[in-house]
Protein backbone atom coordinates (compact mmCIF):
# COMPACT_ATOMS: atom_id res chain seq x y z
CA UNK A 1 0.00 0.00 0.00
CA UNK A 2 2.86 2.36 0.88
CA UNK A 3 4.47 1.71 -2.53
CA UNK A 4 1.23 2.59 -4.34
CA UNK A 5 0.93 5.89 -2.44
CA UNK A 6 4.55 6.72 -3.19
CA UNK A 7 4.04 5.90 -6.88
CA UNK A 8 0.91 8.11 -7.05
CA UNK A 9 2.71 10.94 -5.27
CA UNK A 10 5.60 10.78 -7.75
CA UNK A 11 3.19 10.54 -10.72
CA UNK A 12 1.23 13.62 -9.59
CA UNK A 13 4.47 15.54 -9.00
CA UNK A 14 5.65 14.68 -12.51
CA UNK A 15 2.33 15.73 -14.05
CA UNK A 16 2.45 19.04 -12.17
CA UNK A 17 5.89 19.72 -13.65
CA UNK A 18 4.71 19.23 -17.25
CA UNK A 19 4.12 22.61 -18.94
CA UNK A 20 0.48 23.24 -19.76
CA UNK A 21 -0.55 23.83 -23.34
CA UNK A 22 -1.97 27.17 -24.33
CA UNK A 23 -5.68 27.50 -23.77
CA UNK A 24 -8.00 27.19 -26.72
CA UNK A 25 -8.94 30.54 -28.24
CA UNK A 26 -12.29 32.06 -27.39
CA UNK A 27 -13.93 32.57 -30.79
CA UNK A 28 -16.60 35.24 -30.67
CA UNK A 29 -19.59 35.28 -33.00
CA UNK A 30 -18.82 39.02 -33.27
CA UNK A 31 -15.81 38.53 -35.55
CA UNK A 32 -12.71 38.13 -33.38
CA UNK A 33 -10.87 35.55 -31.30
CA UNK A 34 -8.60 35.90 -28.27
CA UNK A 35 -6.49 33.24 -26.57
CA UNK A 36 -6.44 33.20 -22.75
CA UNK A 37 -3.06 33.19 -21.02
CA UNK A 38 -2.04 29.81 -19.56
CA UNK A 39 -4.17 28.89 -16.54
CA UNK A 40 -6.65 31.74 -17.15
CA UNK A 41 -10.32 30.94 -17.72
CA UNK A 42 -12.88 32.40 -20.12
CA UNK A 43 -16.44 33.20 -19.10
CA UNK A 44 -18.69 34.04 -22.05
CA UNK A 45 -22.00 34.09 -20.16
CA UNK A 46 -22.50 37.82 -20.81
CA UNK A 47 -21.88 38.85 -17.21
CA UNK A 48 -21.65 42.66 -16.84
CA UNK A 49 -22.54 43.10 -20.52
CA UNK A 50 -19.31 41.52 -21.71
CA UNK A 51 -18.78 39.29 -24.71
CA UNK A 52 -16.11 37.47 -22.68
CA UNK A 53 -14.24 37.89 -19.41
CA UNK A 54 -10.90 36.11 -19.16
CA UNK A 55 -9.67 35.90 -15.58
CA UNK A 56 -7.25 34.22 -13.23
CA UNK A 57 -7.28 33.51 -9.50
CA UNK A 58 -7.96 36.46 -7.23
CA UNK A 59 -4.89 38.38 -6.11
CA UNK A 60 -5.29 40.77 -3.22
CA UNK A 61 -9.06 40.30 -3.21
CA UNK A 62 -9.46 41.09 -6.92
CA UNK A 63 -9.34 38.72 -9.91
CA UNK A 64 -7.09 40.16 -12.65
CA UNK A 65 -9.09 40.06 -15.87
CA UNK A 66 -9.42 41.00 -19.50
CA UNK A 67 -12.97 41.68 -20.59
CA UNK A 68 -14.33 42.52 -24.00
CA UNK A 69 -17.42 44.67 -24.44
CA UNK A 70 -18.88 45.35 -27.88
CA UNK A 71 -21.35 48.15 -28.65
CA UNK A 72 -22.61 49.67 -31.90
CA UNK A 73 -20.58 52.65 -33.10
CA UNK A 74 -22.30 55.98 -33.55
CA UNK A 75 -22.67 56.98 -37.22
CA UNK A 76 -19.52 58.82 -38.29
CA UNK A 77 -17.74 58.11 -35.00
CA UNK A 78 -13.94 58.50 -35.06
CA UNK A 79 -11.18 57.31 -32.74
CA UNK A 80 -10.27 60.92 -31.99
CA UNK A 81 -13.83 61.67 -30.84
CA UNK A 82 -13.69 58.59 -28.63
CA UNK A 83 -10.43 59.77 -27.07
CA UNK A 84 -11.95 63.17 -26.23
CA UNK A 85 -15.09 61.53 -24.77
CA UNK A 86 -13.01 59.22 -22.57
CA UNK A 87 -10.83 62.06 -21.29
CA UNK A 88 -13.96 63.95 -20.26
CA UNK A 89 -15.96 61.01 -18.89
CA UNK A 90 -13.53 58.71 -17.04
CA UNK A 91 -12.65 61.08 -14.17
CA UNK A 92 -16.38 61.10 -13.34
CA UNK A 93 -17.06 57.40 -14.02
CA UNK A 94 -14.20 55.98 -11.92
CA UNK A 95 -13.38 56.99 -8.34
CA UNK A 96 -10.09 58.90 -8.11
CA UNK A 97 -9.30 58.19 -11.77
CA UNK A 98 -5.93 59.36 -13.06
CA UNK A 99 -5.04 59.03 -16.74
CA UNK A 100 -1.58 57.51 -17.11
CA UNK A 101 -1.24 57.24 -20.89
CA UNK A 102 -3.20 57.59 -24.11
CA UNK A 103 -2.15 56.83 -27.64
CA UNK A 104 -2.63 54.30 -30.39
CA UNK A 105 -1.45 50.69 -30.67
CA UNK A 106 -2.60 47.86 -32.91
CA UNK A 107 -4.79 45.01 -31.69
CA UNK A 108 -4.84 42.12 -34.12
CA UNK A 109 -3.33 44.41 -36.77
CA UNK A 110 -6.11 47.00 -36.39
CA UNK A 111 -5.46 50.51 -35.03
CA UNK A 112 -6.70 50.80 -31.44
CA UNK A 113 -7.03 53.72 -29.06
CA UNK A 114 -4.95 52.95 -25.95
CA UNK A 115 -6.10 54.38 -22.61
CA UNK A 116 -4.25 53.55 -19.38
CA UNK A 117 -5.28 54.76 -15.96
CA UNK A 118 -5.52 54.02 -12.26
CA UNK A 119 -8.56 54.29 -10.02
CA UNK A 120 -10.10 53.09 -6.77
CA UNK A 121 -12.92 50.54 -6.54
CA UNK A 122 -14.03 49.97 -2.96
CA UNK A 123 -10.75 49.45 -1.11
CA UNK A 124 -8.86 48.24 -4.21
CA UNK A 125 -6.44 50.48 -6.08
CA UNK A 126 -6.63 49.25 -9.67
CA UNK A 127 -4.70 49.65 -12.88
CA UNK A 128 -6.70 49.61 -16.11
CA UNK A 129 -5.60 49.34 -19.72
CA UNK A 130 -8.16 49.71 -22.48
CA UNK A 131 -7.60 49.05 -26.15
CA UNK A 132 -10.56 50.34 -28.15
CA UNK A 133 -11.09 49.24 -31.73
CA UNK A 134 -13.58 50.81 -34.14
CA UNK A 135 -14.34 48.16 -36.77
CA UNK A 136 -17.29 47.33 -39.03
CA UNK A 137 -19.69 49.66 -37.25
CA UNK A 138 -18.84 48.37 -33.79
CA UNK A 139 -16.69 49.53 -30.89
CA UNK A 140 -14.69 46.67 -29.34
CA UNK A 141 -13.27 47.56 -25.92
CA UNK A 142 -10.61 45.23 -24.52
CA UNK A 143 -10.13 46.14 -20.83
CA UNK A 144 -7.34 44.68 -18.70
CA UNK A 145 -7.75 45.32 -14.97
CA UNK A 146 -5.43 44.31 -12.12
CA UNK A 147 -4.58 45.52 -8.60
CA UNK A 148 -2.11 48.39 -9.01
CA UNK A 149 0.51 46.69 -6.82
CA UNK A 150 0.46 43.64 -9.13
CA UNK A 151 0.50 45.46 -12.47
CA UNK A 152 4.03 44.34 -13.42
CA UNK A 153 3.29 40.71 -12.49
CA UNK A 154 0.41 40.44 -14.98
CA UNK A 155 1.66 42.74 -17.77
CA UNK A 156 3.03 39.90 -19.90
CA UNK A 157 -0.20 37.86 -19.63
CA UNK A 158 -2.26 40.86 -20.77
CA UNK A 159 0.21 41.59 -23.58
CA UNK A 160 0.10 37.94 -24.73
CA UNK A 161 -3.69 37.94 -24.82
CA UNK A 162 -3.94 41.27 -26.68
CA UNK A 163 -1.34 40.06 -29.20
CA UNK A 164 -3.38 36.87 -29.73
CA UNK A 165 -6.44 38.76 -31.04
CA UNK A 166 -7.40 37.77 -34.57
CA UNK A 167 -10.19 39.31 -36.64
CA UNK A 168 -12.40 37.13 -38.82
CA UNK A 169 -14.35 39.96 -40.43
Amino acid sequence: MHAIRLFLLIAFACLAAVPRALAAPFVSPHGYSVTPAPQWQANHSGVMGSDVIIFTRAAGGFAPNLNVVIVPAQPGQTMEQGQAQIAAMYPHAFTQFHMVKTGYEPVGGVRALLVMGIYVQGTSHLSMRQDIVLKNGKVYTFTCTVPLAMQARYASAFSQMLHSVRWSR
